[in-house]
């Protein structure tokens, strides 16, 4: 379980950095009020963010970041079996404040791929 959190993890700040560099002028956002609300604090979304697994699963992530950000910056990654939702007003504090903030529900949960198996279980 470690491990694959830690790879998880691996994956998911790679592909962020990778983003510091991108627009996202083009990325898909669900609402455009709730684009126009983060856009007025300075900040950037990545919605429906997908980072595969080795198994052929895909992850769901939400991507908040420092508007205009062309460099790499600190990434704040967050794995979470819960609603994400409760999560946005966090992200978009650090993000205001120079951070990255990578947001990723777990296999089975929210809008990622997989089954959920609660820790404690041996899935068996």
């Amino acid at each position: 379980m470690k491990k694959r959190c830690l790879a998880v993890f691996a994956v998911a700040v790679v592909l962020c950095l990778n983003l510091g560099a991108q627009s996202t002028a083009n990325a898909p956002v669900q609402d455009k009020s709730l684009q126009n609300a983060k856009a007025s604090l300075g900040v950037d979304l990545i919605w429906a963010f997908k980072i595969p697994m080795r198994d052929g699963v895909y992850l769901n992530g939400t991507v908040f970041k420092p508007a205009g950000q062309k460099v790499p910056l600190p990434v704040i990654f967050t794995l979470t079996p819960y609603i994400s939702d409760s999560y946005q007003n966090r992200a978009s504090y650090f993000s205001q404040h120079g951070y990255v903030f990578v947001l990723v529900d777990v296999r089975g949960r929210g809008n990622s791929e997989g089954v959920f198996i609660a820790s404690g279980t041996t899935g068996r």
